[in-house]
């Protein structure tokens, strides 16, 4: 394949000798000089994911998944968003290789440039100012997998200043050697860009306290723990760094207090050692989970997320602690005392940081499923704000429209909808075939008013 059907100068690269390293992350950057912003575009092309920021802010995130052996290109304009002058862009990328249902096992790289009106500004292995590169090491390498079905779980140590290398040329970057690997099959997208709308959380649902190194009868651990092998990639459990998982099991809840508020999106959330607060987005969204962390001591601070609230019932007393669960409906909660299970669904639905004191501006780099979402703080005080979800979606769906004089028709239509977008960014298989038996018996389920509860892919 001609590789200047996609890109002019540019080619793949990755640090030399670890391209098929399992959950490697790697950071590239260049810097480029413009007078004029018109008809300037990042060309990119990577594996396993990678994200983009411009100038130190947020710009994309991709790439659209394809068929075993092709890699597609994205092109994303980048006029609206340039300085006149020096511009920085960073990449980060996140090599997995291992087999998922999600993305595909195949070695790492990194094909991007930048090119104004067919002249190469910057580029990997090309013309232009070349991508400096350094292995990242804030987030934490050997992980339990996030669930049989998709790679590696989210777990960070950071360090004031770990990501000043997206926003300030001169920040301390250790640059590793790079070689160009094999040539790729490359694909155009052919598919809408996502738009990356933040949405923040629109209620408080509760906040308590816990209490830590419960015994407990047994250990949950998914096959994506235990059954580490030639068939199934990942670390074995006795190399696991950290393992939250299975940390998080012997918590207790001991008080629960709820709130049943309004949430402010610049609302700040004050966590002491040992509590939590429960925040409602609303309904389920999937994408990206960020927030603004302040914090004076060592801290451990913990994202904990799932699709539905649990019922919670403990006694008030001084040593009272969690008696049960139950699994409830998630559109009536309020007046009610519940929690946030992140097993419930056999995936570690866990970010984990570990923070020296500083402050922080943190996001996944892996897009999540949610509605309900809980900061568990176990160590150090800090202050969480600007909680947010970075939505990862088709924008084209709101061109359909329908409306009839049936109300849950109605309802069924944008729960479709909702959950079309989420799901078909690149492609959308089989979810009809899950909804069309939900449509025909919709009496017998629980319609929210934006989705179908029961249906969802991750």
């Amino acid at each position: 394949m001609n590789i200047t059907k996609n890109f002019y100068t540019a080619r793949p690269i990755w640090p030399l000798g670890r391209e098929t390293e399992k959950n490697l992350s790697v950071g590239f950057r260049a810097s480029f000089n413009v007078s004029s912003f018109d008809n300037i575009s990042l060309r990119i092309a990577a594996s396993s994911l990678y994200r983009v920021y411009l100038n130190g802010e947020f710009f994309c995130h991709g790439p659209a998944r394809g068929p075993h052996g092709y890699y597609r290109v994205d092109v994303w304009d980048l006029s609206h968003d340039l300085i006149a002058g020096d511009n920085l862009i960073a990449i980060e990328v996140v090599g997995y290789n291992v087999n998922s249902f999600y993305l595909l096992e195949q070695p790492a790289f990194l094909q991007a440039e930048v090119v104004a009106d067919g002249k190469t500004l910057a580029s990997t292995a090309g013309e232009g100012n070349s991508f400096e590169t350094a292995v990242l090491t804030e987030r934490v390498r050997k992980v339990a997998r996030y669930s049989f079905q998709r790679p590696f779980s989210e777990a960070y140590r950071l360090k004031p200043g770990y990501d000043n290398w997206r926003k300030d040329v001169t920040a301390n970057f250790p640059v590793v050697k790079c070689a160009t690997v094999e040539e790729k099959k490359l694909i155009p997208r052919r598919v809408p860009y996502p738009k990356f709308s933040r949405r923040a959380p629109v209620f408080n649902v509760a906040c308590g306290e816990v209490r830590t190194d419960v015994a407990i009868k047994r250990v949950w651990k998914d096959r994506s723990f235990t059954n580490i092998s030639p068939n199934l990639g990942g670390f074995p459990e006795s190399e696991l760094e950290v393992t939250p998982s299975i940390e998080l099991q012997h918590i207790e809840t001991i008080s629960s207090h709820p709130i049943n508020q309004p949430f402010a999106s610049n609302a700040t959330i004050n966590l002491k050692a040992n509590t939590y607060h429960i925040l409602d987005l609303g309904t389920n969204l999937t994408g990206f989970l960020g927030a603004t962390i302040r914090c004076d001591k060592e801290t451990r601070l913990f994202f904990i997320f799932d699709e539905i609230l649990l019922s919670v019932s403990f006694d008030q007393t001084p040593n009272s602690s969690l008696r049960k669960k139950n699994l409830i409906k998630r559109n009536n909660w309020k007046g009610k005392v519940w929690d946030v299970d992140f097993k419930r669904i056999g995936c570690i639905n866990i970010i984990s940081y570990e923070l020296q004191p500083g402050i922080y501006k943190v996001e996944s780099m892996e897009p999540y499923t949610l509605r309900y979402l809980k900061l568990l703080a176990l160590a150090g005080d800090c202050e969480v704000e600007r909680v947010y979800l970075r939505e990862y979606a088709n924008p084209d769906v709101f061109e359909a429209h329908f409306s009839s004089c049936d109300r849950q028709l109605n309802q069924i239509f944008e729960a479709g909808r909702e959950t079309y977008r989420q799901n078909a960014k690149e492609y959308f298989p089989l979810l009809f075939f899950l909804i069309k038996p939900l449509i025909k018996r919709k009496e017998k389920f629980h319609l929210s008013s934006t989705q179908i509860q029961f249906v969802n892919l991750r």
